[in-house]
């Protein structure tokens, strides 16, 4: 068994990061935008702008958005051949 992590840029700082695809925070600008992921600190900023400051409850940071994923032979079926 392996583990998956993206190695990848945050989309509002550009800040190099690893973090969980499946679970790391996004963010999609424009209604058709391709959805960039956020560094805990972004996340944090937007949070504070978006939801605290307005008097809304933040939104809850996934556990394990900055972690290591495990990785199973479904998620990479076209790596996987059974039996190999």
């Amino acid at each position: 068994m392996g583990y998956l992590m993206l190695y990848t840029a945050c989309g509002a700082c550009g800040a190099t990061m690893l973090c969980n695809p499946d679970k790391v925070p996004s963010l999609r600008p424009g209604a058709e935008g391709e959805k960039l992921p956020l560094c805990r600190n972004c996340f944090e900023r937007w949070n504070d702008i978006h939801r605290r400051q307005k008097g809304l409850e933040p939104v809850p940071l996934l556990d394990g958005a900055y972690e290591a994923a495990p990785e199973t032979p479904s998620d990479r079926s076209d790596f996987y051949e059974e039996g190999k």
